[in-house]
């Protein structure tokens, strides 16, 4: 499971390869470069050439192997937890002196999905939890449930339910971690 992530000296050398293939260059003769390694990696849709540049993709392989593993918490992240003092809350895992390199490379995919959660619930800060379907295609007023949510007087937003680092229990109850 984890051989799939790439060593960063692997990938930059990589990345060498393809940049020499790409413009030409041998180790000793230079060749005048007509667009820089940026453009070249951005996007087609951005005018580059859509090429993926390796730490990047390095970066995603290395969250979706800390996604399954908090998606399957009974597998490697048992024995994981058990080694490295680890709670089960992806936002405390630490990186003790002398960890794993597995372990190391398990705790940047977590901080890697904690951006990506944190900036999309940054970006969804005015919702309104009771009246929005921010959670389903339904808004929560809308679920049958035993509290009746038509007469609610309080707006509950979502910044307001999200403080510190309890926003993981809102996003990952629609994949059933808790």
């Amino acid at each position: 499971m984890f051989a799939a992530s790439v060593n960063t000296g692997i990938a930059s050398h990589i990345d060498k390869l393809i940049r020499g293939f790409l413009w030409g260059g041998a180790e000793q003769k230079h060749n005048v470069h007509a667009i820089c390694w940026k453009t070249v990696t951005s996007p087609k849709e951005n005018g580059g050439l859509g090429i993926t540049r390796t730490a990047d993709l390095r970066k995603a392989v290395l969250a979706v192997i800390a996604f399954n593993v908090l998606l399957s918490p009974f597998t490697l992240s048992k024995v994981m937890s058990i080694r490295n003092d680890w709670t089960g809350n992806p936002w405390e895992a630490h990186i003790k002196k002398g960890s794993a390199q597995v372990w190391k490379n398990l705790c940047y995919g977590l901080q890697l999905i904690h951006l990506a959660v944190r900036k999309i619930l940054d970006s969804l800060s005015d919702i309104d939890v009771i009246r929005d379907p921010w959670f389903n295609t339904l808004p929560f007023s809308r679920i049958p449930t035993f509290i009746n949510m038509m007469e609610a007087q309080y707006d509950y937003k979502l910044s307001s339910l999200v403080q510190g680092n309890s926003f993981f229990c809102l996003v990952i109850v629609g994949s059933k971690i808790f």
